[in-house]
Formats: structure tokens, C-alpha cells, sequence
């Protein structure tokens, strides 16, 4: 499934952005 691994892709980015605060 290519839209999963969009969507977690974005999960991942978002959760190392909360991480960097």
C-alpha cells in the first residue's frame, strides 16, 4: 500500500518534530 507509507512517512516526520521541542 503506497498511501499507508505516505501516511506513516508523514507520521514519522511529525513525531521527530515533536521530539526536537
Amino acid at each position: 500500500m503506497m498511501g499507508l507509507d505516505i501516511i506513516w512517512n508523514l507520521v514519522t516526520s511529525v513525531n521527530c518534530e515533536f521530539n526536537s521541542l
